[in-house]
């Protein structure tokens, strides 16, 4: 370890300041191949030795971004400072991937058997690879000067190795979720919910205190906003094909260990979640929908699954801004019909699990009902899962939580006829007269009630039991049809409209470092932006960012935020 410790230290030492480039890279690229060479033989040495060397290659991880830097400047890369410069970036690219590989051991190896804590024991902690994965993504827009650099000096040579660095790094941040033990911790208290009007929101910075992977959220939806708004400087490290799953894969691990801090069961939609994870799930909403602006491309099954679990569970965070928006559905519809299609993923990550969820969400069901995409969900589910001992249990699961959601359903429906719109009970449950009457939803909600019998009834194996679950589907969908057009009604009501716009903006000021939610300023993550003037809530990065998100909506519920944070002064 003392070896490994040196030559950190002479990485970190560098070349002297006043040095030009090409000297100052070719003492960058002797020391980084030095580190990389005697930590590869340190961490073969035992889960012990990876733990500590990781903790020493994340101290000199802030040099690449010096070297980086100086890579995009060097005007003279002719050889041999070819050779330095393809060297550096695979050196890199191997340290990127050695860190990775430490990350993920400690809960995938065999010392993760006394648990994540106990494997990680002797290395960095939580914290310090958080630190190192918002600095790792921090270096992507260096690293693409970089390689345009290199790439226009030396062609294809070097494109190679700046691609390889360029995954280490995704790679490396998305291992590092995978790798904590957030999720196995006592959540701390986050503080009230996120409340639509009334509720003073959370001092900013707090959502830092509560996860300490706040940052790394922060982080992964900066460079997500960063790759849409500079689509070639991202394709000048990675084609499309590769830059796109590595980035909603990092998004989803990013987002999943924030979640799972928020208490437990945060995961499921009826959790009320605490305002840090609605700043979370309002930041990578956002993102989402930078990356995926169009038509949803063809992904891998296992990765539709993470990005529609996701977008299933954010409805629960920020539910006036996100429930009913028509992004959601235009976004969840193909990715679900992408996993019930699938039949090779594994039972827990298959279209049966994730339908079970949506049952957990009624209002997301209910559209799906009412376009008739749950019940051929359902059915692709069966044919995929036909003859699958595994999904048997998947099945049960499914069952009994299709059944609550359909109850719910219901529920609603019946609280909806009581409301005394008209005195005819063969007008509609909306006041607009859209929908099914009263009497047709009351006729619904009883057909539901003996489904949901025969259901309960049924015997034999858990996918025969389906044809009782779907003749449910009909008066469900009515039902959920008449439901929708009474929420469309709700939702239209300028009140409604507010209380959205509140909520959002009451999430986004969570953020310590910047308000706007689609800022791409990746070199901000971690500081603390200057106050709105108006609020004093609202931090922001710069004016820029400022000015955009005052046009997008701040200037709504500024005046409002202002009120909250006075009031709750004055308590």
């Amino acid at each position: 370890m003392r070896v490994v410790r040196s030559a950190a230290d002479i990485l970190s030492q560098g070349g002297p300041a006043e040095a030009d480039h090409a000297t100052a890279l070719q003492a960058h690229y002797n020391s980084a191949t030095f580190l990389l060479i005697v930590a590869e033989k340190t961490t073969r040495r035992g889960r012990t030795q990876q733990a500590q060397a990781a903790g020493v290659l994340l101290s000199a991880l802030p040099c690449m971004a010096g070297a980086l830097q100086r890579l995009a400047a060097c005007s003279s890369l002719a050889a041999p400072n070819n050779a330095h410069a393809s060297g550096i970036l695979q050196a890199w690219a191997l340290l990127a991937t050695l860190l990775a590989n430490a990350a993920l051991d400690t809960v995938h190896g065999p010392a993760a058997a006394a648990g994540p804590a106990a494997a990680v024991r002797s290395g960095p902690s939580d914290q310090e690879w958080c630190s190192a994965a918002v600095r790792a993504l921090q270096a992507f827009p260096a690293l693409a000067a970089a390689a345009t650099n290199v790439q226009q000096q030396l062609g294809g040579n070097g494109a190679q190795a700046a691609s390889g660095l360029a995954l280490g790094l995704l790679q490396l941040a998305a291992m590092i979720p995978m790798g904590s033990d957030w999720a196995e911790r006592p959540s701390p208290s986050a503080g009230p919910e996120l409340a639509a009007a009334g509720e003073p929101p959370m001092a900013a910075g707090a959502e830092q205190r509560v996860c300490p992977a706040m940052p790394l959220q922060e982080a992964a939806c900066r460079l997500a906003r960063w790759a849409a708004a500079s689509p070639q400087a991202l394709h000048s490290l990675l084609p499309p094909s590769e830059a796109l799953p590595a980035l909603l894969g990092l998004l989803s691990a990013s987002f999943q260990v924030v979640a799972s801090t928020a208490g437990p069961h945060c995961r499921a939609p009826a959790h009320a979640w605490s305002r840090p994870m609605a700043a979370a799930a309002a930041a990578h909403w956002q993102a989402l929908q930078a990356l995926l602006p169009g038509p949803v491309p063809d992904l891998p099954a296992e990765q539709c699954f993470h990005v529609a679990s996701d977008l299933i569970h954010m409805p629960a965070a920020v539910p006036l801004a996100i429930a009913h928006s028509p992004v959601l559905f235009t976004l969840l519809e193909p990715l679900l019909r992408r996993v019930a299609e699938d039949s090779t993923i594994d039972p827990t990550t298959s279209g049966i699990a994730l339908l079970a969820l949506l049952f957990k969400a009624p209002r997301l069901a209910a559209h799906l009902l009412a376009s008739g995409t749950l019940q051929a969900l359902l059915e692709g589910s069966r044919e995929a899962a036909s003859g699958n001992a595994g999904y048997e249990r998947a099945w049960q699961h499914l069952q009994s939580q299709a059944c609550d959601g359909l109850r719910s359903l219901q529920a609603g429906a019946a609280e909806a006829c009581s409301v005394p719109v008209c005195e005819d009970s063969s007008a509609s449950i909306s006041s607009g007269g859209s929908g099914l009457t009263r009497e047709q939803v009351q006729a619904a909600c009883q057909q539901l009630g003996e489904a949901l019998e025969s259901v309960r009834d049924a015997q034999g194996p858990a996918v025969h039991q389906l044809s009782a679950l779907l003749s449910a589907m009909p008066p469900a969908a009515r039902i959920a049809e008449a439901l929708q057009a009474r929420w469309r009604e709700q939702n239209q009501a300028p009140e409604a409209q507010r209380a959205a716009q509140l909520e959002l903006a009451q999430a986004a000021a969570m953020r310590a470092s910047c308000a706007d939610l689609a800022c791409p300023n990746l070199a901000a993550t971690g500081k603390r932006g200057s106050r709105c003037s108006g609020c004093h809530v609202a931090r922001y990065c710069s004016r820029a960012c400022s000015v955009a998100d005052w046009r997008a909506g701040h200037k709504h519920a500024c005046k409002l935020l202002a009120e909250i944070e006075r009031a709750a002064g004055e308590n």
